[in-house]
């Protein structure tokens, strides 16, 4: 519906199978394909990925349920004009397909959003990555400093450095930013080093 919305766009199939993806790609000269990315079959990376070894110039927008840094790795690396969320996909489908209509790679802000987090993630220390994830699972200076056999000046001065990488602005800033980076989903506690 949100294609056949849009000005100057006609929907001319739908297929349930990436297989299937695939052959309506090379049947048709498409301009532009909505891939699931878990698809049956072949997933959306899967047909991706043989659309851009046939050279055919298919622009290509993304849906997934669930991103994450290797996601987005890996469909940039394989040459996705666009990604989007599917519950994101009401409210910013319509931009991302005028956009990657338009030649621009594009991807919808939530998808924005964990991208520049994960980004901000590995540009930290293993030291800082342990240090932050001390701090969200509820650690004070003083324990982490412990924990990790360094002073409590030295857990204070890596905070500081944290608040500054992440741009954020107080603790409760640096637990929400290790939460929604997926920090605490690890039960593993880090190794002193």
């Amino acid at each position: 519906m949100i294609v056949e919305s849009l000005p100057g766009l006609t929907v001319i199939g739908e297929v349930s199978t990436g297989t299937d993806a695939l052959e309506a790609a090379k049947a048709e000269a498409l301009d532009l394909m909505l891939l699931d990315y878990s698809m049956p079959g072949m997933t959306g990376l899967d047909v991706l990925i043989a659309l851009r070894r046939r050279k055919l110039a298919t622009r290509v927008l993304v849906l997934t349920a669930v991103v994450s840094e290797a996601i987005i790795a890996e469909l940039r690396e394989a040459g996705t004009d666009g990604l989007c969320l599917k519950q994101d996909a009401g409210d910013e489908l319509a931009s991302g397909i005028e956009a990657v209509m338009a030649g621009n790679n594009w991807m919808s802000a939530r998808a924005r959003e964990i991208a520049n987090r994960q980004s901000a993630l590995t540009a930290l220390t293993r030291r800082e990555r342990q240090i932050l994830l001390l701090i969200a699972q509820g650690n004070r200076n003083r324990d982490i400093a412990e924990k990790l056999s360094i002073s409590a000046k030295t857990v204070d001065t890596h905070r500081t450095n944290l608040m500054g990488k992440l741009d954020v602005h107080s603790l409760a800033g640096l637990i929400e930013f290790a939460a929604r980076a997926g920090l605490l989903d690890d039960a593993r506690p880090p190794r002193s080093g």
